[in-house]
């Protein structure tokens, strides 16, 4: 048990000199002061801003190490991806006395939504120990506005196979927050086929169906739907089935080459609070393409 105790001993003291021996070997060297004001950019300020509004302002936050003496520093301003012309920032940045924190605030205009942008801020009296180059990333994002929740469809899209004036309830309608565009997202899903076709799994179960959109702007006077992609193709003789690719519907005018009055754009009935899609074509898999015009009026009603 001695001999035990005396080699743990040993060995403890031969941990203890390498470890003495080791800390002599360290030499250790403090970075050297930031020259001027040493301004930075702190870490708590974000880089990547989403704005509500196309116009606007927000602050950044400017530090600088040292506390003494009012002074005032130079900002580089560098727009990027599509910055130019949209955002105005100050190129200088002042500390009162003893403050080590300031604030500039960058204005913008007319940005574009769902459009990127990037700015970046260089502090020219910068410090190494600090970030010296802040580059923005922003975007203002499109935010519909929804104009019904329990809007009513009164569908024909399969008016040429017996099924006519079939009502479609509890539709989220939404305008475009700046244009005179709407939208509402396909009614034609599993629970669509299955109840008009006794065909179910049609669509695959994460399949989103997407936005038929009402656009007021393109065309005047009118609201025309461009060749949508639903997700499915009817085959005739043989029923629907699922495609990516399909172009299903759409406004006849625009759509085919005969823009006659006989085929008109959609209209908006504001007493009734009613969208008549106008005259629309329903495409089908004949051996080929073959656009139908729908006969029946489809009708939305944005109040039930």
């Amino acid at each position: 048990m001695n001999k035990i105790f005396n080699n743990l001993l040993l060995v403890m003291a031969v941990c203890g000199l390498t470890m003495t021996a080791c800390s002599d070997d360290i030499d250790w060297n403090p970075g050297a002061a930031a020259d001027g004001q040493g301004v930075f950019f702190p870490s708590s300020q974000s880089s990547s801003i989403t704005m509500t509004e196309t116009s606007g302002s927000f602050e950044v936050s400017v530090f600088r190490t040292v506390s003494s003496g009012a002074a005032t520093a130079q900002i580089t301003v560098t727009p990027g991806e599509n910055g130019a012309g949209i955002f105005t920032a100050p190129t200088e940045v002042s500390f009162a006395d003893g403050v080590t924190e300031s604030k500039i605030t960058v204005t913008y205009q007319n940005m574009e939504r769902d459009v990127p942008y990037t700015l970046t801020l260089s502090a020219v009296d910068s410090t190494p120990y600090g970030i010296p180059n802040l580059t923005l990333n922003m975007i203002c994002p499109l935010v519909w506005e929804v104009v019904s929740t329990n809007a009513i469809l009164i569908d024909n899209m399969f008016e040429a196979f017996g099924a006519a004036g079939i009502e479609l309830t509890g539709i989220t309608v939404e305008k475009h927050p700046d244009l005179d565009k709407y939208r509402f997202k396909s009614p034609y899903d599993n629970s669509y086929f299955e109840s008009l076709f006794d065909i179910e799994g049609l669509l695959a179960d994460d399949f989103a169906p997407p936005y038929i959109e009402l656009d007021g702007e393109t065309y005047p006077n009118g609201y025309y739907i461009s060749g949508m992609k639903l997700g499915w193709k009817m085959v005739n003789g043989a029923g629907p089935e699922a495609n990516s690719d399909w172009k299903s519907f759409g406004s006849v005018y625009g759509n085919l080459s005969n823009n006659l009055a006989a085929y008109p754009l959609g209209s908006y009935d504001d007493s009734k609070k009613v969208f008549n899609l106008g005259a629309v074509y329903f495409c089908f898999d004949n051996d080929g393409e073959y656009n139908y015009p729908i006969k029946g009026s489809t009708l939305l009603y944005l109040n039930n």
